[in-house]
């Protein structure tokens, strides 16, 4: 079965959302018999919803074409929402979720859920890599800022030292701070030129 397009916005959202935006009754009446059951269905499933809303928009165009009464057709809807699920819960997709860094919806039968969550947790730990090497990087920048400065106040102190000791010591310290700072930006090039080529 050919792959429904995800390109459009189902007419479950089009209701809902006409109804919040425009409050046109004109424009839910018109929307409401020409649901696409399937449609509806598999963007539901493909989203990890259980398959509830059917009775939202059920209700909600009752409420606008009382008198037909429109009833949803709820085999092409549940067919629609077993291809959705079924797609939802693919290994490509729970590596997609994991990486976004996102939770994912009990809703797997139990078929594919051990595919589905190993590949999260694949994706998971690329996402947790990626958090934890970002906050390193964060973390050496200002530490390299923080050097920086010092760096330039213990130039100046040196340059009015009064007496060799003086002069000694702040050497020293200039030295050591010119180390750490060497090895932080190297430490931070590093991991920049790691992250570059984490996907």
């Amino acid at each position: 079965m050919q792959r429904p397009s995800v390109s459009h916005l189902p007419l479950v959202g089009l209701i809902l959302a006409v109804m919040v935006l425009s409050g046109c009754d004109s424009e839910v009446q018109r929307a409401c018999p020409d649901v696409d059951w399937y449609q509806a269905g598999y963007q539901d499933g493909f989203a990890g919803e259980r398959g509830l809303r059917i009775e939202n928009v059920r209700v909600t165009c009752s409420k606008v074409d009382a008198w037909n009464k429109p009833r949803p057709d709820r085999a092409l809807y549940f067919s629609g929402w077993k291809k959705g699920v079924i797609e939802y819960c693919s290994p490509a997709n729970g590596l997609a979720l994991g990486k976004k860094g996102v939770s994912f919806k009990t809703i797997c039968p139990a078929e594919l859920t051990t595919d589905f969550e190993n590949a999260y947790r694949e994706g998971r730990k690329a996402f947790d890599g990626r958090q934890s090497l970002d906050a390193r990087k964060g973390a050496l920048r200002k530490q390299i800022k923080q050097l920086e400065a010092e760096q330039y106040q213990l130039k100046a102190q040196l340059a009015q030292s009064e007496n060799q000791s003086e002069y000694d010591l702040t050497r020293n310290r200039l030295r050591d701070n010119a180390r750490r700072l060497r090895e932080s930006t190297d430490e931070l090039q590093s991991l920049e030129a790691t992250g570059r080529g984490v996907k």
